[in-house]
């Protein structure tokens, strides 16, 4: 049971954060007569495996920077299938951390040999894509996983000096990321007309402009993480 449980919900976790990517690519390419919907799903698998950390290879170089907005939403599907598989096996409210471990090595595997079998597919590095993928589907899924068992109520049993630090580090972090992200929609809302100029050189038509701004859409977060660093200074 487990294995299957954890072979469905990876299969769903990943088509769920393929899906939108694909559209995403198919809209961009929708120019008057060009793009294909096999095109579009190749080109969609490569970004998926672009989201996860597996670089790619164009005929411009090598792009190597994941969009965070699709890397954070394969890290919530990914927490929702380990929310399934714990489920599935009976580990709910009342199992151990051992068993969140379980499960979430369980997904991170069949989620990497989905990446593995992407990377075949569209002829990227296919040992970092298997590698990339198996953590991240661990991460997400243990996240799930040890929230659905109940394994956080072993939290309360470290000192409570680390709890606190940890409370404090992630609400820095999360006021530092805020501030980036309302600096970086400032210097936007204010060269608006440059962006504006910008999207519309590429005569993609509506359907076209879409997708664009879609890919725009995704490395929003990566954009809230650079202003937050030159706000660091």
């Amino acid at each position: 049971p487990l294995a299957v449980a954890a072979v469905v919900a990876a299969t769903v976790a990943a088509l769920a954060s393929y899906v939108p990517v694909a559209l995403s690519v198919w809209l961009a390419q929708l120019t008057e007569g060009a793009g294909s919907v096999g095109g579009a799903a190749r080109a969609g698998l490569a970004g998926w495996l672009l989201a996860h950390g597996v670089p790619l290879d164009t005929g411009a170089g090598t792009l190597g920077l994941p969009p965070l907005a699709l890397t954070l939403l394969a890290l919530w599907r990914l927490t929702r299938a380990g929310v399934h598989t714990s489920r599935a096996v009976g580990a709910r409210q009342g199992g151990t951390p051992r068993q969140a471990a379980i499960v979430a090595g369980a997904v991170g595997l069949a989620y990497g040999v989905i990446g593995l079998l992407a990377a075949l597919t569209v002829g990227v590095a296919p040992i970092r894509a298997l590698v990339s993928c198996t953590v991240i589907g661990v991460v997400g899924a243990l996240i799930g996983a040890v929230r659905t068992t109940g394994s956080l109520r072993y939290v309360h049993r470290l000192p409570v000096v680390v709890g606190e630090g940890v409370r404090t580090g992630v609400v820095c972090a999360a006021l530092l990321l805020s501030a980036g992200a309302a600096a970086a929609g400032l210097s936007l809302a204010l060269n608006a007309g440059d962006a504006s100029d910008l999207l519309g050189a590429y005569r993609t038509g509506v359907a076209g402009q879409a997708g664009i701004i879609l890919v725009c859409l995704a490395y929003a977060p990566n954009a809230a993480v650079w202003a937050a660093a030159y706000l660091l200074g």
